[in-house]
Parts: structure tokens; sequence; C-alpha cells
């Protein structure tokens, strides 16, 4: 007899497509054969939908925390921190939080001459590598090792202990912008000859492929454009999960419009296989869109909006990826969020949350005294709907997945889909890998479910 114990791993419990292989031994004649069982993950945020909830205040500094970037191995989330409040040149660090509770911590420090050691920080994919642009001497892209943490950078630019130099930003003084695909595999970044002017472009190609080149070499270019006397394109990127398209922040005509502001969301399919798309067109009318972050799933988009009316401020809105489904999130004209990064599981968003001056009272309230100032913040997103696949199964099952503190785990069977029961006590996640091997059930069990719930 063959041995059933081949396990059936949920390599992601956001993931809405869920792959599994079993065998059954007791069919006649037949080695490896399916039976129709159906297997759905059910991700249920307890309470309110997203757009009712309030958001949670991880970070408590009074001065800027910016660019929130989400682990997709977990709860952490890196940031950008300066003392300062804002000004030109502010010197910034890389910063961590878990996303489960307050209890900022530092990653690295580092030279503080002009920007400081990180802007746009992105994680490499699963890796535990973030990218960053660092502006001390020269301006650069790198990636930092998160083991290393905490770290103290000590050198003006180029490699140490924890940095390696991806890319020298040509001309020195025009980076802003780095990103990468949740598989790590593709990378896009910015550049500018000078500064806010000269040669822009946008370039995309193998993370692999950086070994320290300047901007300008490695990759492919994806958009261009020149003008002497202003910045053109904001350098607000993000990229497909499998580097299928980007998403790139545009003045609203195209990177050789008539004006660089406002701006909109355009799609670039990275394979050249169709034209750029315009996906927000309001740009026209006046309304800024920016920030964008694609779900893992691939097939939304979460992104800020401002309605560009004076003393108004930015609010999350989400929408797919063809631009339809618009959804506003946010509604909160005192208090902006903006910079949104989605965790792993698709079901909640960290973003940066600033009141106005003045408006330090409006929810969600910052305490007496403290001024208005850039913090991060986190907010559940609507859950996706159970899906449903057919797998093969078999008496004996194993089932494997990461899971995620904060969230509880229950697997449950049933024979019609319609009354479930469980089949055990409630697994706390650990944040580490969850396993549940041959569990009993009746022989007449066809369907399974892993059901999480948060909070």
């Amino acid at each position: 007899m063959q041995d059933p114990k081949f396990p059936v791993r949920l390599a992601d419990p956001a993931v809405s497509t869920l792959a599994a292989v079993g065998r059954n031994p007791s069919r006649t004649g037949v080695s490896s054969s399916p039976v129709s069982v159906c297997l759905a993950l059910m991700l249920a945020a307890a309470g309110a939908t997203a757009v009712d909830a309030a958001p949670t205040r991880l970070t408590l500094s009074p001065g800027q925390d910016i660019n929130p970037a989400w682990d997709p191995r977990g709860n952490t989330i890196a940031y950008m921190r300066s003392a300062a409040a804002s000004g030109s040149g502010v010197p910034f660090n890389l910063f961590q939080v878990q996303a489960g509770a307050p209890g900022e911590s530092v990653m690295a420090t580092g030279p503080t001459d002009g920007f400081g050691l990180v802007n746009s920080p992105a994680w490499i994919g699963a890796t535990g590598f973030l990218g960053l642009e660092e502006r001390a001497v020269f301006h650069e892209y790198l990636k930092f090792d998160a083991s290393k943490a905490p770290f103290t950078r000590v050198v003006g630019d180029g490699n140490d202990a924890a940095f390696t130099q991806l890319m020298q930003i040509t001309g020195g003084t025009g980076g802003g912008r780095i990103a990468f695909s949740r598989d790590g595999l593709t990378a896009l970044w910015r550049w500018s000859s000078q500064g806010g002017s000269g040669t822009q472009q946008f370039r995309f190609g193998p993370t692999s492929a950086l070994t320290g080149q300047a901007t300008s070499a490695p990759g492919t270019l994806l958009v261009q454009t020149t003008h002497p006397t202003e910045q053109r394109m904001l350098g607000m990127a993000a990229v497909a999960p499998n580097g299928a398209f980007a998403i790139l922040t545009l003045p609203w005509d195209g990177p050789d419009g008539s004006t660089s502001h406002p701006t909109d969301l355009w799609l670039y399919r990275l394979d050249g296989s169709a034209a750029p798309v315009n996906l927000t067109n309001e740009g026209a009318g006046g309304v800024y869109s920016n920030f964008p972050d694609v779900l893992p799933g691939g097939d939304r988009l979460l992104y800020a909006r401002s309605s560009g009316v004076a003393g108004e401020t930015w609010d999350l809105y989400e929408m797919k990826i063809d631009g339809t489904g618009r959804k506003q999130l946010t509604a909160t004209p005192k208090f902006a969020e903006y910079y949104p990064s989605v965790s792993p599981d698709g079901t909640r968003a960290a973003f940066v949350g600033v009141h106005l001056a003045g408006f330090e009272t409006s929810e969600p309230a910052l305490p007496v005294g403290e001024l208005a100032n850039g913090n991060i913040y986190v907010m559940p997103l609507e859950s996706s709907p159970p899906v449903e696949v057919t797998v093969d199964i078999f008496p004996a099952v194993e089932l494997e997945w990461p899971s995620e503190v904060g969230v509880t785990y229950q697997l449950q069977y049933s024979d019609d889909a319609v009354t479930w029961q469980n089949l055990g006590e409630p697994m706390p996640g650990t944040g580490g890998l969850m396993k549940v091997f041959q569990p009993a059930r009746s022989p007449a069990t066809r369907l399974y479910r892993l059901q999480a719930r948060r909070g």
C-alpha cells in the first residue's frame, strides 16, 4: 500500500487559489487517483469592514514616521523615521514595528548627511532583505540584511557588513524609488540625471542582475521623459506580485504631457504586450492619485487619492487592476492616509496617518499636546470570499500553513458544505508553521475548511 501521508500545503492563508495533492490508496486498480473534495480557506475579519473600522496607531514618535513596507514573511512593518517633524534634508533612519501591537525598534541608523540612510524601503520578496535608497554622501540603491538589525552604518556609501550596493544612482542626486515584486524576482527603479529635472526614467529588470552598476545601465527602459525645469515623475510605483506589470504615478496626460500635476495611476505591462493604461483617469479634473500597492492576489490595487481641494486630505481607495470597481476605504477630511502597504495575507494595510495642523483632535485623535506628525497606522481590509478548489484527498491527511500572530485557525469538515463541524480546538497563530496531521473524521466526510478569524 502506498504511503497516504502526503501533505496538503497552504502556501499563504490569504492566497485565494489553493493547490493540494493527495492519494487514495483504497481505489481498486488505481495507484494515484483523485477523489473530489473541496478545501476552502475562509478568511474573515471579525467585526466591521475597512471603511467602518478605526485604524490602530502603531508608532508613537512625535517626529516623522513614513513609507511603511510590510514584510511578506509575517507581521513586521519597516519604515522611515526622523526625529524632526518635517523639513528638507531631514535625516531618516530605518525602524520596524510589529503589526500586532505598538513597540518600535531600530533596524539601522547611519550617516545623517543630506536625506540620510533610508528612502523608499521595500522588501525584496521573502528573502529577508530590504531594498532602499541612501542619500548620505552619494545617492545609491542598497539592500539591507534585516537579520543584522539593529545595525549602525558608518560608511558614507558602498558595502559593509549589512548593506550591499544594488546600484549607483547616475548623476548622484536623482533616485527616489525602488520597488520589488512580492516574489522578489523583479525590481523597478527610478532615476533622474539632475535631481528633479533632466533625463528621468523608470527601468525594470531581474533583481539578481543588480550588482552595483549605474542606475541607467541594467534592466529595460519602461518610460522616459526629459524636462529641464520640473520633476515629471514623482517616483511612486508598485510591481505586480509576479512581475507581470507595474503601476506608475505619472502626470495625468502621460510622462510627456503638458503638466506634471495632478497625477494618475498608469498600468504598464512589463512584457510590452499592451499600451499603457490610465487607470484612475481623474487628473484632468484636478484629482491626485498616488502611492499604489498591489494586493497579494495581483487583481486589486490600494492607493491614495486627494480631491485637490484646498483643506482636504488624502484618503485610501481600492480598485481592480483594470480600473473598475473603485471603492473608498477612508473618509477623513482632516486626517490624511497615504503610503499604503498591504499585509502578506491581504487582510490589512499599514499606512501613514497625519493630521492637518490645527486638527489634532480629529479622529483618530492625537494625545493632548502632540503636534500633527506622520505615524504608522494599520487598518483591516475586507476579507476575500471563500474559495473552493477540487483536490485529491485520502483517509490520512496533513495540512501545513504559515500562521499569523493574532489570527485563530480552526479546521472544520462537512458532508454537504452547509453544516460544518470542528475537528479540534481553535489554534492561535504563532507566526510559525502550523500543522494538523491525520485529523479524525467520518468516512463520508468530503469537505474540509480551514477558517481563520482575526481578533
